[in-house]
């Protein structure tokens, strides 16, 4: 969670043909949420993205944000503040419906600052802790996605990487395969099969004891594991490719 949020700017746009500043640098965190058209930015040093409504971009204090309309824009922009730095991750995954709904509440907020009304603040408020909160789950999975690739040949445990997150082991599963599009079974699965192929092309090790090495129970298991994902059998893959 964010610590110490305190938006001090809004404004909505509701029609950019063009941004007056082709780059700026802030003094707090920004957030542009996006509701029409896109624009290709990029970050500090970072490469070149392009945003397509629905769509958020959150640019951190002191950091370059270079951007160029690919469509005419409408957007929200929100400065924000917070007692802690935390890292953020795109693209963002978040409740499109809520996002969308709160961005209608805040067409009417133009140059927002000092003058921020009581339901502008909390429609600011809700749309940067749905944002940060979204991107500190993403972070969560890229942690695991390395554990599972530098650990892959233990006996990991889902439940157990969950647990590391801080979510529900149902929850984690549906954040994980939100971002990779699989499951941490199939992605531990995988890794561990491309750790398998390089021992095929490079080992002189028995495919018995390259399963083991890799994480696999028995033998049996893995072929058949091998064959499913990889169209052939280890001995197969080891001869087409010179092992």
């Amino acid at each position: 969670m964010i610590q110490g949020l305190k938006v001090v700017f809004c404004t909505y746009f509701k029609n950019i043909e063009k941004f007056r500043y082709k780059s700026e640098t802030y003094g707090e965190y920004v957030a542009f949420c996006l509701m029409k058209g896109s624009f290709r930015y990029s970050i500090g040093d970072g490469e070149e993205r392009i945003s397509a409504a629905p769509d958020a971009v959150i640019c951190p204090p002191k950091t370059a944000f270079k951007r160029e309309t690919a469509e005419p824009c409408e957007l929200c922009m929100i400065k924000f503040t917070c007692t802690e730095p935390f890292e953020l991750s795109s693209p963002f995954s978040f409740d499109v419906a809520r996002f969308i709904y709160n961005m209608e509440k805040l067409k009417d907020c133009v140059f927002c600052s000092d003058n921020l009304t009581e339901t502008h603040r909390h429609f600011c408020n809700d749309t940067v802790y749905m944002l940060c909160e979204e991107s500190t789950r993403v972070s969560v999975v890229d942690c695991a996605i390395s554990y599972i690739n530098e650990n892959c040949t233990k006996n990991l445990s889902i439940s157990e990487l969950a647990a590391a997150s801080g979510f529900s082991e149902t929850h984690f599963i549906n954040l994980f395969k939100k971002q990779t599009g699989d499951t941490p079974k199939n992605y531990l699965i995988k890794a561990r099969l491309r750790l398998t192929k390089q021992m095929l092309c490079s080992s002189d090790k028995s495919i018995g004891e390259i399963a083991e090495d890799c994480g696999f129970s028995d033998e049996y298991y893995f072929s058949r594991l091998f064959k499913k994902y990889e169209g052939q059998t280890p001995s197969a893959f080891r001869r087409q490719n010179g092992g």
